[in-house]
């Protein structure tokens, strides 16, 4: 969110001469888009090495982290360098980004969902059926995310000089806080039935290794997000503006952190390695005596 109006009508924005953010948003920004992308083509590649539904959910969460990345620059970096934007690229910008950044947060709730009926109805799990219901939240979760993002963008102001900072009404605050509670809420019950799962199977390297990554990126997330948030929230009241660089800066190592976080799954690392072979084999393929008899 770029800015907001308290209860006297004052905003707090960033400063576009604040050059460390741009800086740290462009270097942010190149890193996650190429190692997103890398993800996403590794288990696309690779996505015979996992079940039907789990590689459909981690290709759905990797292909909307890459088009968040790739939109993180023009949101926190680009209307920042270039102010002479029209509203209406400024408002497409600002509508996409927050798209694809609700996605990163909401699409873990039906990769948890997966682990979870893995790990407690196996039966259930591996028959086609499953895959169905699983599509059917995916494409819930879409619409609901776009509906949210266009009602809030209903709420928000641009300044005439400057149309690219805008700013956004008390009200969809409280709608934005409303459904922050309730995220963590849902993410929370998950979290413990993991752990819960967790426990169950101590010992049994092939559950718990898995189980451990989802339960990080979980809790990485939540924690962070809910911190943000929670600055957020005391900036919205008025009792320390400071805080606007302390929130950006969680903000900032969330969305740097999270995806690291999926190496440690098995499965991932070893799709990265077979990518990384597969390039190293292709290179090798072109030996020195075959490219003189080309040439």
């Amino acid at each position: 969110m770029e800015g907001y109006k308290n209860e006297t009508n004052s905003t707090l924005t960033a400063s576009p001469e604040i050059n460390w953010i741009t800086i740290s948003v462009c270097i942010a920004a190149i890193v996650i888009t190429v190692f997103s992308l890398l993800l996403s083509i590794a288990i696309f590649l690779d996505r015979k090495a996992y079940e039907k539904t789990r590689s459909f959910l981690l290709l759905n969460y990797m292909f909307n982290y890459t088009l968040f990345a790739f939109l993180f620059y023009f949101r926190y970096a680009h209307v920042k360098i270039f102010t002479d934007l029209q509203a209406s690229g400024c408002y497409a910008i600002f509508i996409l980004c927050s798209v694809f950044e609700d996605g990163a947060l909401y699409f873990l709730i039906p990769i948890c969902y997966d682990f979870i009926v893995k790990y407690t109805n196996p039966s259930k799990h591996d028959s086609q059926s499953f895959l169905c219901p699983q599509i059917i939240l995916t494409v819930v979760l879409w619409v609901f995310i776009w509906i949210k993002v266009l009602v809030m963008m209903l709420a928000y102001t641009s300044h005439k000089l400057n149309p690219c900072q805008i700013d956004l009404d008390a009200s969809a605050l409280y709608f934005h806080f409303a459904i922050v509670i309730l995220y963590v809420i849902v993410l929370l019950v998950y979290l413990g039935m993991l752990i819960n799962i967790s426990v169950n199977n101590r010992g049994n390297d092939d559950t718990i290794v898995p189980l451990r990554t989802i339960i990080t990126v979980v809790l990485v997330t939540m924690i962070l997000y809910a911190i943000h948030n929670i600055l957020f929230a005391v900036m919205y009241g008025g009792l320390m503006a400071k805080l606007f660089y302390s929130a950006f800066l969680i903000f900032l190592i969330k969305f740097i952190v999270v995806p690291f976080l999926w190496l440690s799954d098995p499965t991932i690392k070893q799709s990265i390695r077979t990518l990384c072979s597969r390039k190293c084999q292709s290179s090798d393929d072109f030996s020195p005596n075959e490219l003189t008899k080309l040439n």
